[in-house]
């Protein structure tokens, strides 16, 4: 019989006999999941001078060798932990490396804080810190807070009219159904169903009775989503669909083939009760604007803060270095016209293959990057446009022009949004 080694494991619960085989599952799929999404978003964390690197701190970059040697350090704490799973053992120390790891780099650069990283991030953070009976309760608390705080982000006006909108054309091409498949009326209707199910899935999990059946029909709904995520619908980044993956093992590993047992109540230790807290209130941290939007959960979900960044010339006139963005693979949006609008996204799904992380700030951050590099702080402008979730309609406009104006801005953001030298002072 397998056994789980670690220097702070308590006794198991004996209301929790099947512990030892769900933590496996548990660590043996973040591991794997773990594996594959470092592997695909590599450049994203290793040095790079692409894209524009938004640290924690104002200008901050580790030195070149040393951010290789965290990287190395994460990719080796994987390899240990996958090595101990297959072993029958829990692995706190490779779990906490993983974990200390990848805090360091996003350190450097919070466009590593992916969706998925934040996901991984708490499991580490369970798999290391939790006594053994409440891992498998946490983890699912972990899953009941994503589906839970997503949808609730979608439950307004605003989504149903885009990004709803943009998920139901995913499905119409992933399926290959025409565009006039449904009615105006029911397509004005059929975004809401995106995060009812959601709800409907977090319900369901948190009930021991309906969680075998919850699981599975969140399986369902990642199956979908990878339809209309994948290259048949959205054509969205490899990191998307191993993301949606990865939660279909998970449910697969955990919960869709367990069976209602009785359980008795256990005290928990105050870590535990502090970590479950943690996970399911955090999160409401996004709604007084103290989180960024994916650590909130809010996937997929309309923005209320926006900017739309031009170039006052055509790029080649800035600098004949400066990125052409009027080009493939950028695929400029701004039309001919001067000014013309570039969307950092885009950049970064081009140079790096992952999308930036959906806040102002960091698009912020690549404007001032921009600028800096190639001196042009009087050929970039930037209109910020703010939304409200219940008004689609009600929209205000701000404009920002020059080094002081674009500055000014920053300044606005309680974290920081200004980009390190890697980028902004390349050659």
């Amino acid at each position: 019989m397998s056994t789980l080694d670690s220097p702070v494991s308590p006794a198991p619960d004996p209301a929790d006999r099947s512990a030892p085989a769900i933590i496996l599952r548990l660590q043996g799929v973040l591991t794997l999941g773990a594996i594959g999404l470092f592997g695909a978003s590599y450049r994203l964390w290793t040095p790079q001078t692409e894209f524009p690197q938004t640290p924690l701190l104002p200008g901050f970059a580790w030195p070149d060798a040393l951010a290789w040697s965290w990287f190395t350090v994460l990719a080796a704490a994987l390899l240990w932990t996958a090595a101990k799973t297959a072993r029958g053992e829990l692995s706190r120390l490779g779990n906490g490396v993983s974990l200390l790891a990848v805090a360091l780099l996003v350190f450097e650069d919070q466009h590593r804080l992916q969706a998925w990283t934040i996901h991984a991030g708490w499991l580490w953070l369970c798999l290391t810190l939790a006594s053994r009976a409440a891992i498998p309760r946490l983890a699912l608390a972990v899953t009941i807070a994503i589906y839970a705080w997503s949808a609730v982000s979608k439950l307004n006006p605003l989504f149903a009219e885009q990004h709803g909108q943009m998920l139901l054309n995913g499905l119409l091409r992933g399926f290959r159904l025409p565009a006039h498949a449904f009615s105006a009326s029911v397509r004005d209707v059929f975004p809401w169903a995106f995060p009812l199910i959601e709800l409907l899935i977090a319900a369901g999990l948190s009930w021991p009775r309906t969680r075998r059946t919850a699981a599975w029909l969140a399986v369902g709904m990642h199956l979908m989503l990878i339809v209309i995520l994948g290259p048949l619908g959205l054509n969205h980044e490899p990191g998307v669909l191993l993301w949606n993956g990865l939660f279909i093992a998970q449910l697969l590993a955990l919960w869709c083939f367990d069976r209602p047992r009785a359980t008795t109540a256990a005290r928990w230790p105050r870590r535990d009760v502090l970590l479950m807290s943690a996970i399911l209130l955090v999160p409401a941290l996004r709604w007084v604007d103290l989180l960024d939007q994916w650590p909130g959960w809010s996937l997929y979900s309309p923005r209320t803060d926006v900017l739309h960044i031009h170039l006052a010339d055509e790029p080649p006139r800035i600098d004949p270095a400066f990125p052409d963005f009027t080009s493939e693979p950028y695929r400029l949006i701004g039309g001919d016209a001067v000014p013309r609008e570039f969307v950092p996204d885009r950049w970064s799904l081009a140079a790096l293959g992952v999308p930036l992380n959906p806040d102002a700030r960091l698009e912020l951050s690549a404007a001032l990057a921009v600028a800096e590099r190639f001196d042009a702080w009087d050929r970039v402008s930037i209109a910020r446009e703010r939304r409200a979730l219940y008004d689609p309609h009600h929209r205000e406009w701000q404009e920002y022009r020059g080094r002081e104006g674009l500055e000014g801005l920053a300044a606005e953001f309680r974290l920081n949004a200004a980009p390190n030298r890697r980028y902004a002072g390349a050659p």
